[in-house]
């Protein structure tokens, strides 16, 4: 029996909601077919040099908005195009070209703003179920018996210079009395008058209401009042940040000054190289003019032995004359004697000139193993220096990132208590807000019970001045609106402070697409708005390595890849295991790299950019970062289609 009566409720139930449906839809298509007659009926100044015919919808009905979309692309009004303007609340100002707006019960708390926006300008308004007869043009209403009609206002039709057909009302409406609605109009003003001492009963209720929520501001702005006191102790803190700042920096300027000190040690041992160069050259002339007294020596020699064979020839001569004269004898035994001293000098000069020779021949040996030794000093100090360089260029680079990373992870953390503050306020004044609307409504009960009709149509009126029902809407939605903003500007916090970590020292597990994500943040400002940015993250294991690193590393291929693109592109970034490496791609459309720099774009200070906008170290410092990680990097470009960076690095889960 229960069984029975629940398949009986739920038939009933779905029943209603077929009929709820195509009453909805019965109800859309009356409205645009009236609507459309209504335009054939109707006739505008100077109407034949319209090029078309704008109808402004304001709703968000859907099976209303569908109608009108068909009948706008079907049918025409007086041989005109039918342009259709469909909004969900009203514009800040209407277009010339508009010839009639819709507005549906569910949307007549805008009729006075629509109203004002028109002023005397030929435009007709249609309503549905709007009460202030007074001001409507055509007002679409439904009968006891479910009947859709309308009703005219032929004054204000006129009055916006605009003139209606009177067979109009053959379509099944009737015309407004005037004089009627200024009859009513006069009572309902008499009736008013008579009231206004039963609202200020109302008013004193509503004055004790104002003075509940005025101690409630009261306490709040206590609240603001040591928010503000805290935010000043923060201020405080932010300038202790700044100052360690400050003493960082003269580190930094320490340390430059000590690799000053370095350079200046290498210049003078330079300095004294050059001077060990300089005896050389004066030991090198030394052994010139040894040689040039050598070859004296050995002319004097020559000259020698050309005067002994002169005199051998007289010895020769003079040696017949011996045997006759016995004092010739005797001049030629003191002749022989000397040539034999003569000899004995010669033979002792050949021997000096070959010792000096053999010493000679050792010094130039000595002076070519100092020449060697210089060389290779010369080359060793050459590749010293450009060590010194290009670490002293990687330190500077290194300094100014960790310097960075520390004003950044400073900021972060000062901007976070904030935005902490704008979250935890928005909660309370969604609470304070609701305790409020709780108090209005229980107001708003009293008064029904217990208040007169005149003073319930006073504040009724006074609500739909104000726009009431349009501010209970928009509130909630304000503060969800701010709510999404604290909760981004959390998430651009938390990603500065991931990529400004310190950990220099420290290998950590790290996830990979934490690390790109951090990078993309930072170049956001670079690449939004002509960069399309497609990630193919697969699922990748954390991996043990130096995170503040590896996230220099991803921000200076990202950056290479964005400054690579001068107009609209993409940026692919996709990550992959593959065997036991992980995987990093990043590819973009830009205009590529020559095949004669691939080689060369990790070499420390090349680069390609215009002077002032590289330094030639990005690369190189992200090169030196994968290589400590024990991974490697690969480049594959093509001229006017793009580069792809490949990153792999071992996976130590």
């Amino acid at each position: 029996m229960k069984m029975r009566l629940s398949i009986l409720l739920l038939a009933t139930i779905v029943s209603a909601l077929r009929f709820s449906a195509l009453a909805q839809a019965d109800r859309a298509s009356l409205i645009g077919a009236y609507t459309f007659n209504f335009a054939q009926y109707t006739s505008w100044p100077n109407e034949k040099s319209f090029e078309n015919f704008t109808i402004l919808l304001i709703s968000d009905d859907e099976d209303l908005v569908n109608e009108f979309q068909q009948f706008a692309q079907s049918k025409r009004i007086k041989r005109k195009k039918i342009d259709l303007d469909t909004e969900s609340v009203p514009p800040p100002e209407i277009t010339p070209s508009t010839r009639m707006i819709v507005l549906p019960k569910s949307k007549l708390i805008h009729f006075e703003k629509m109203y004002n926006l028109i002023g005397e300008r030929p435009v007709l308004i249609i309503t549905e179920e709007y009460s202030n007869r007074r001001n409507v043009m055509i007002n679409l209403f439904q009968t006891s018996n479910n009947e859709m009609v309308f009703e005219v206002n032929k004054a204000n039709i006129v009055n916006h210079n605009l003139n209606i057909d009177p067979e109009i009302l053959l379509l099944g409406g009737t015309e407004i009395d005037i004089a009627e609605l200024y009859r009513s109009s006069q009572k309902s003003i008499d009736s008013l008058q008579t009231k206004m001492n039963s609202i200020s009963d109302s008013l004193s209720l509503l004055n004790e209401t104002l003075t509940q929520t005025l101690n409630l501001i009261t306490v709040q702005q206590d609240s603001i009042q040591k928010q503000k006191l805290q935010l000043e102790n923060q201020h405080e803190e932010l300038e202790n940040g700044l100052k360690e700042i400050d003493r960082q920096k003269s580190e930094i300027s320490k340390r430059q000054g000590q690799i000053t000190n370095q350079q200046k040690l290498l210049k003078e041992q330079k300095e004294m190289l050059e001077e060990q160069l300089v005896e050389i050259s004066e030991q090198q002339s030394y052994n010139a003019l040894q040689q040039k007294e050598i070859k004296k020596s050995k002319q004097t020699l020559d000259t020698l032995f050309a005067e002994i064979d002169q005199k051998n020839v007289e010895l020769i001569e003079q040696g017949e004359l011996i045997k006759r004269q016995k004092q010739i004898s005797l001049l030629l035994i003191i002749a022989g004697i000397l040539s034999l001293i003569v000899l004995v000098l010669v033979i002792s000069g050949l021997r000096n000139k070959a010792r000096k020779n053999k010493l000679l021949i050792r010094q130039k040996k000595q002076i070519e193993e100092i020449n060697q030794k210089l060389r290779s000093t010369n080359k060793s100090l050459y590749e010293t220096i450009t060590r010194l360089n290009e670490t002293q260029s990687q330190l500077v680079a290194s300094e100014k990132m960790a310097s960075l990373g520390v004003l950044t992870a400073g900021i972060a953390h000062e901007i976070n208590n904030p935005v902490n503050f704008i979250y935890t306020g928005i909660n309370s004044l969604r609470k304070d807000i609701d305790e409020l609307y709780e108090i209005i409504e229980k107001s708003n009960d009293l008064i029904k019970t217990a208040g007169t009709p005149e003073l319930i149509t006073g504040i009724e009126n006074t609500k739909s001045q104000y726009d009431w029902d349009e501010l209970i809407e928009i509130i909630p939605q304000t503060i969800e609106d701010i709510k999404i903003g604290a909760e981004r500007a959390a998430d651009i916090i938390k990603g500065l402070r991931d990529f400004s970590r310190l950990d220099k020292d420290a290998r950590q597990f790290f996830d990979v697409h934490e690390g790109l994500d951090s990078s993309l943040l930072l170049l956001r400002n670079k690449f939004k708005n002509h960069i399309q940015i497609v990630k193919e993250y697969k699922q990748l294991p954390k991996i043990e390595c130096y995170p503040g690193k590896l996230n220099q590393a991803f921000l200076n291929i990202l950056s290479n890849s964005i400054d690579a693109i001068e107009g609209k592109g993409q940026i692919t970034i996709r990550t992959f295991m593959e065997k036991n490496e992980l995987k990093i791609q990043v590819e973009d459309t830009g205009k590529g790299i020559p095949e004669e720099n691939i080689e060369k774009i990790f070499d420390p200070f090349f680069t390609t950019k215009s002077v002032g906008k590289g330094t030639g170290l990005g690369l190189s410092i992200t090169f030196g970062i994968i290589k400590e990680h024990e991974g490697k990097i690969d480049v594959k470009s093509e001229i006017n289609k793009g580069t792809i960076f490949t990153i792999s690095l071992p996976c130590k889960e």
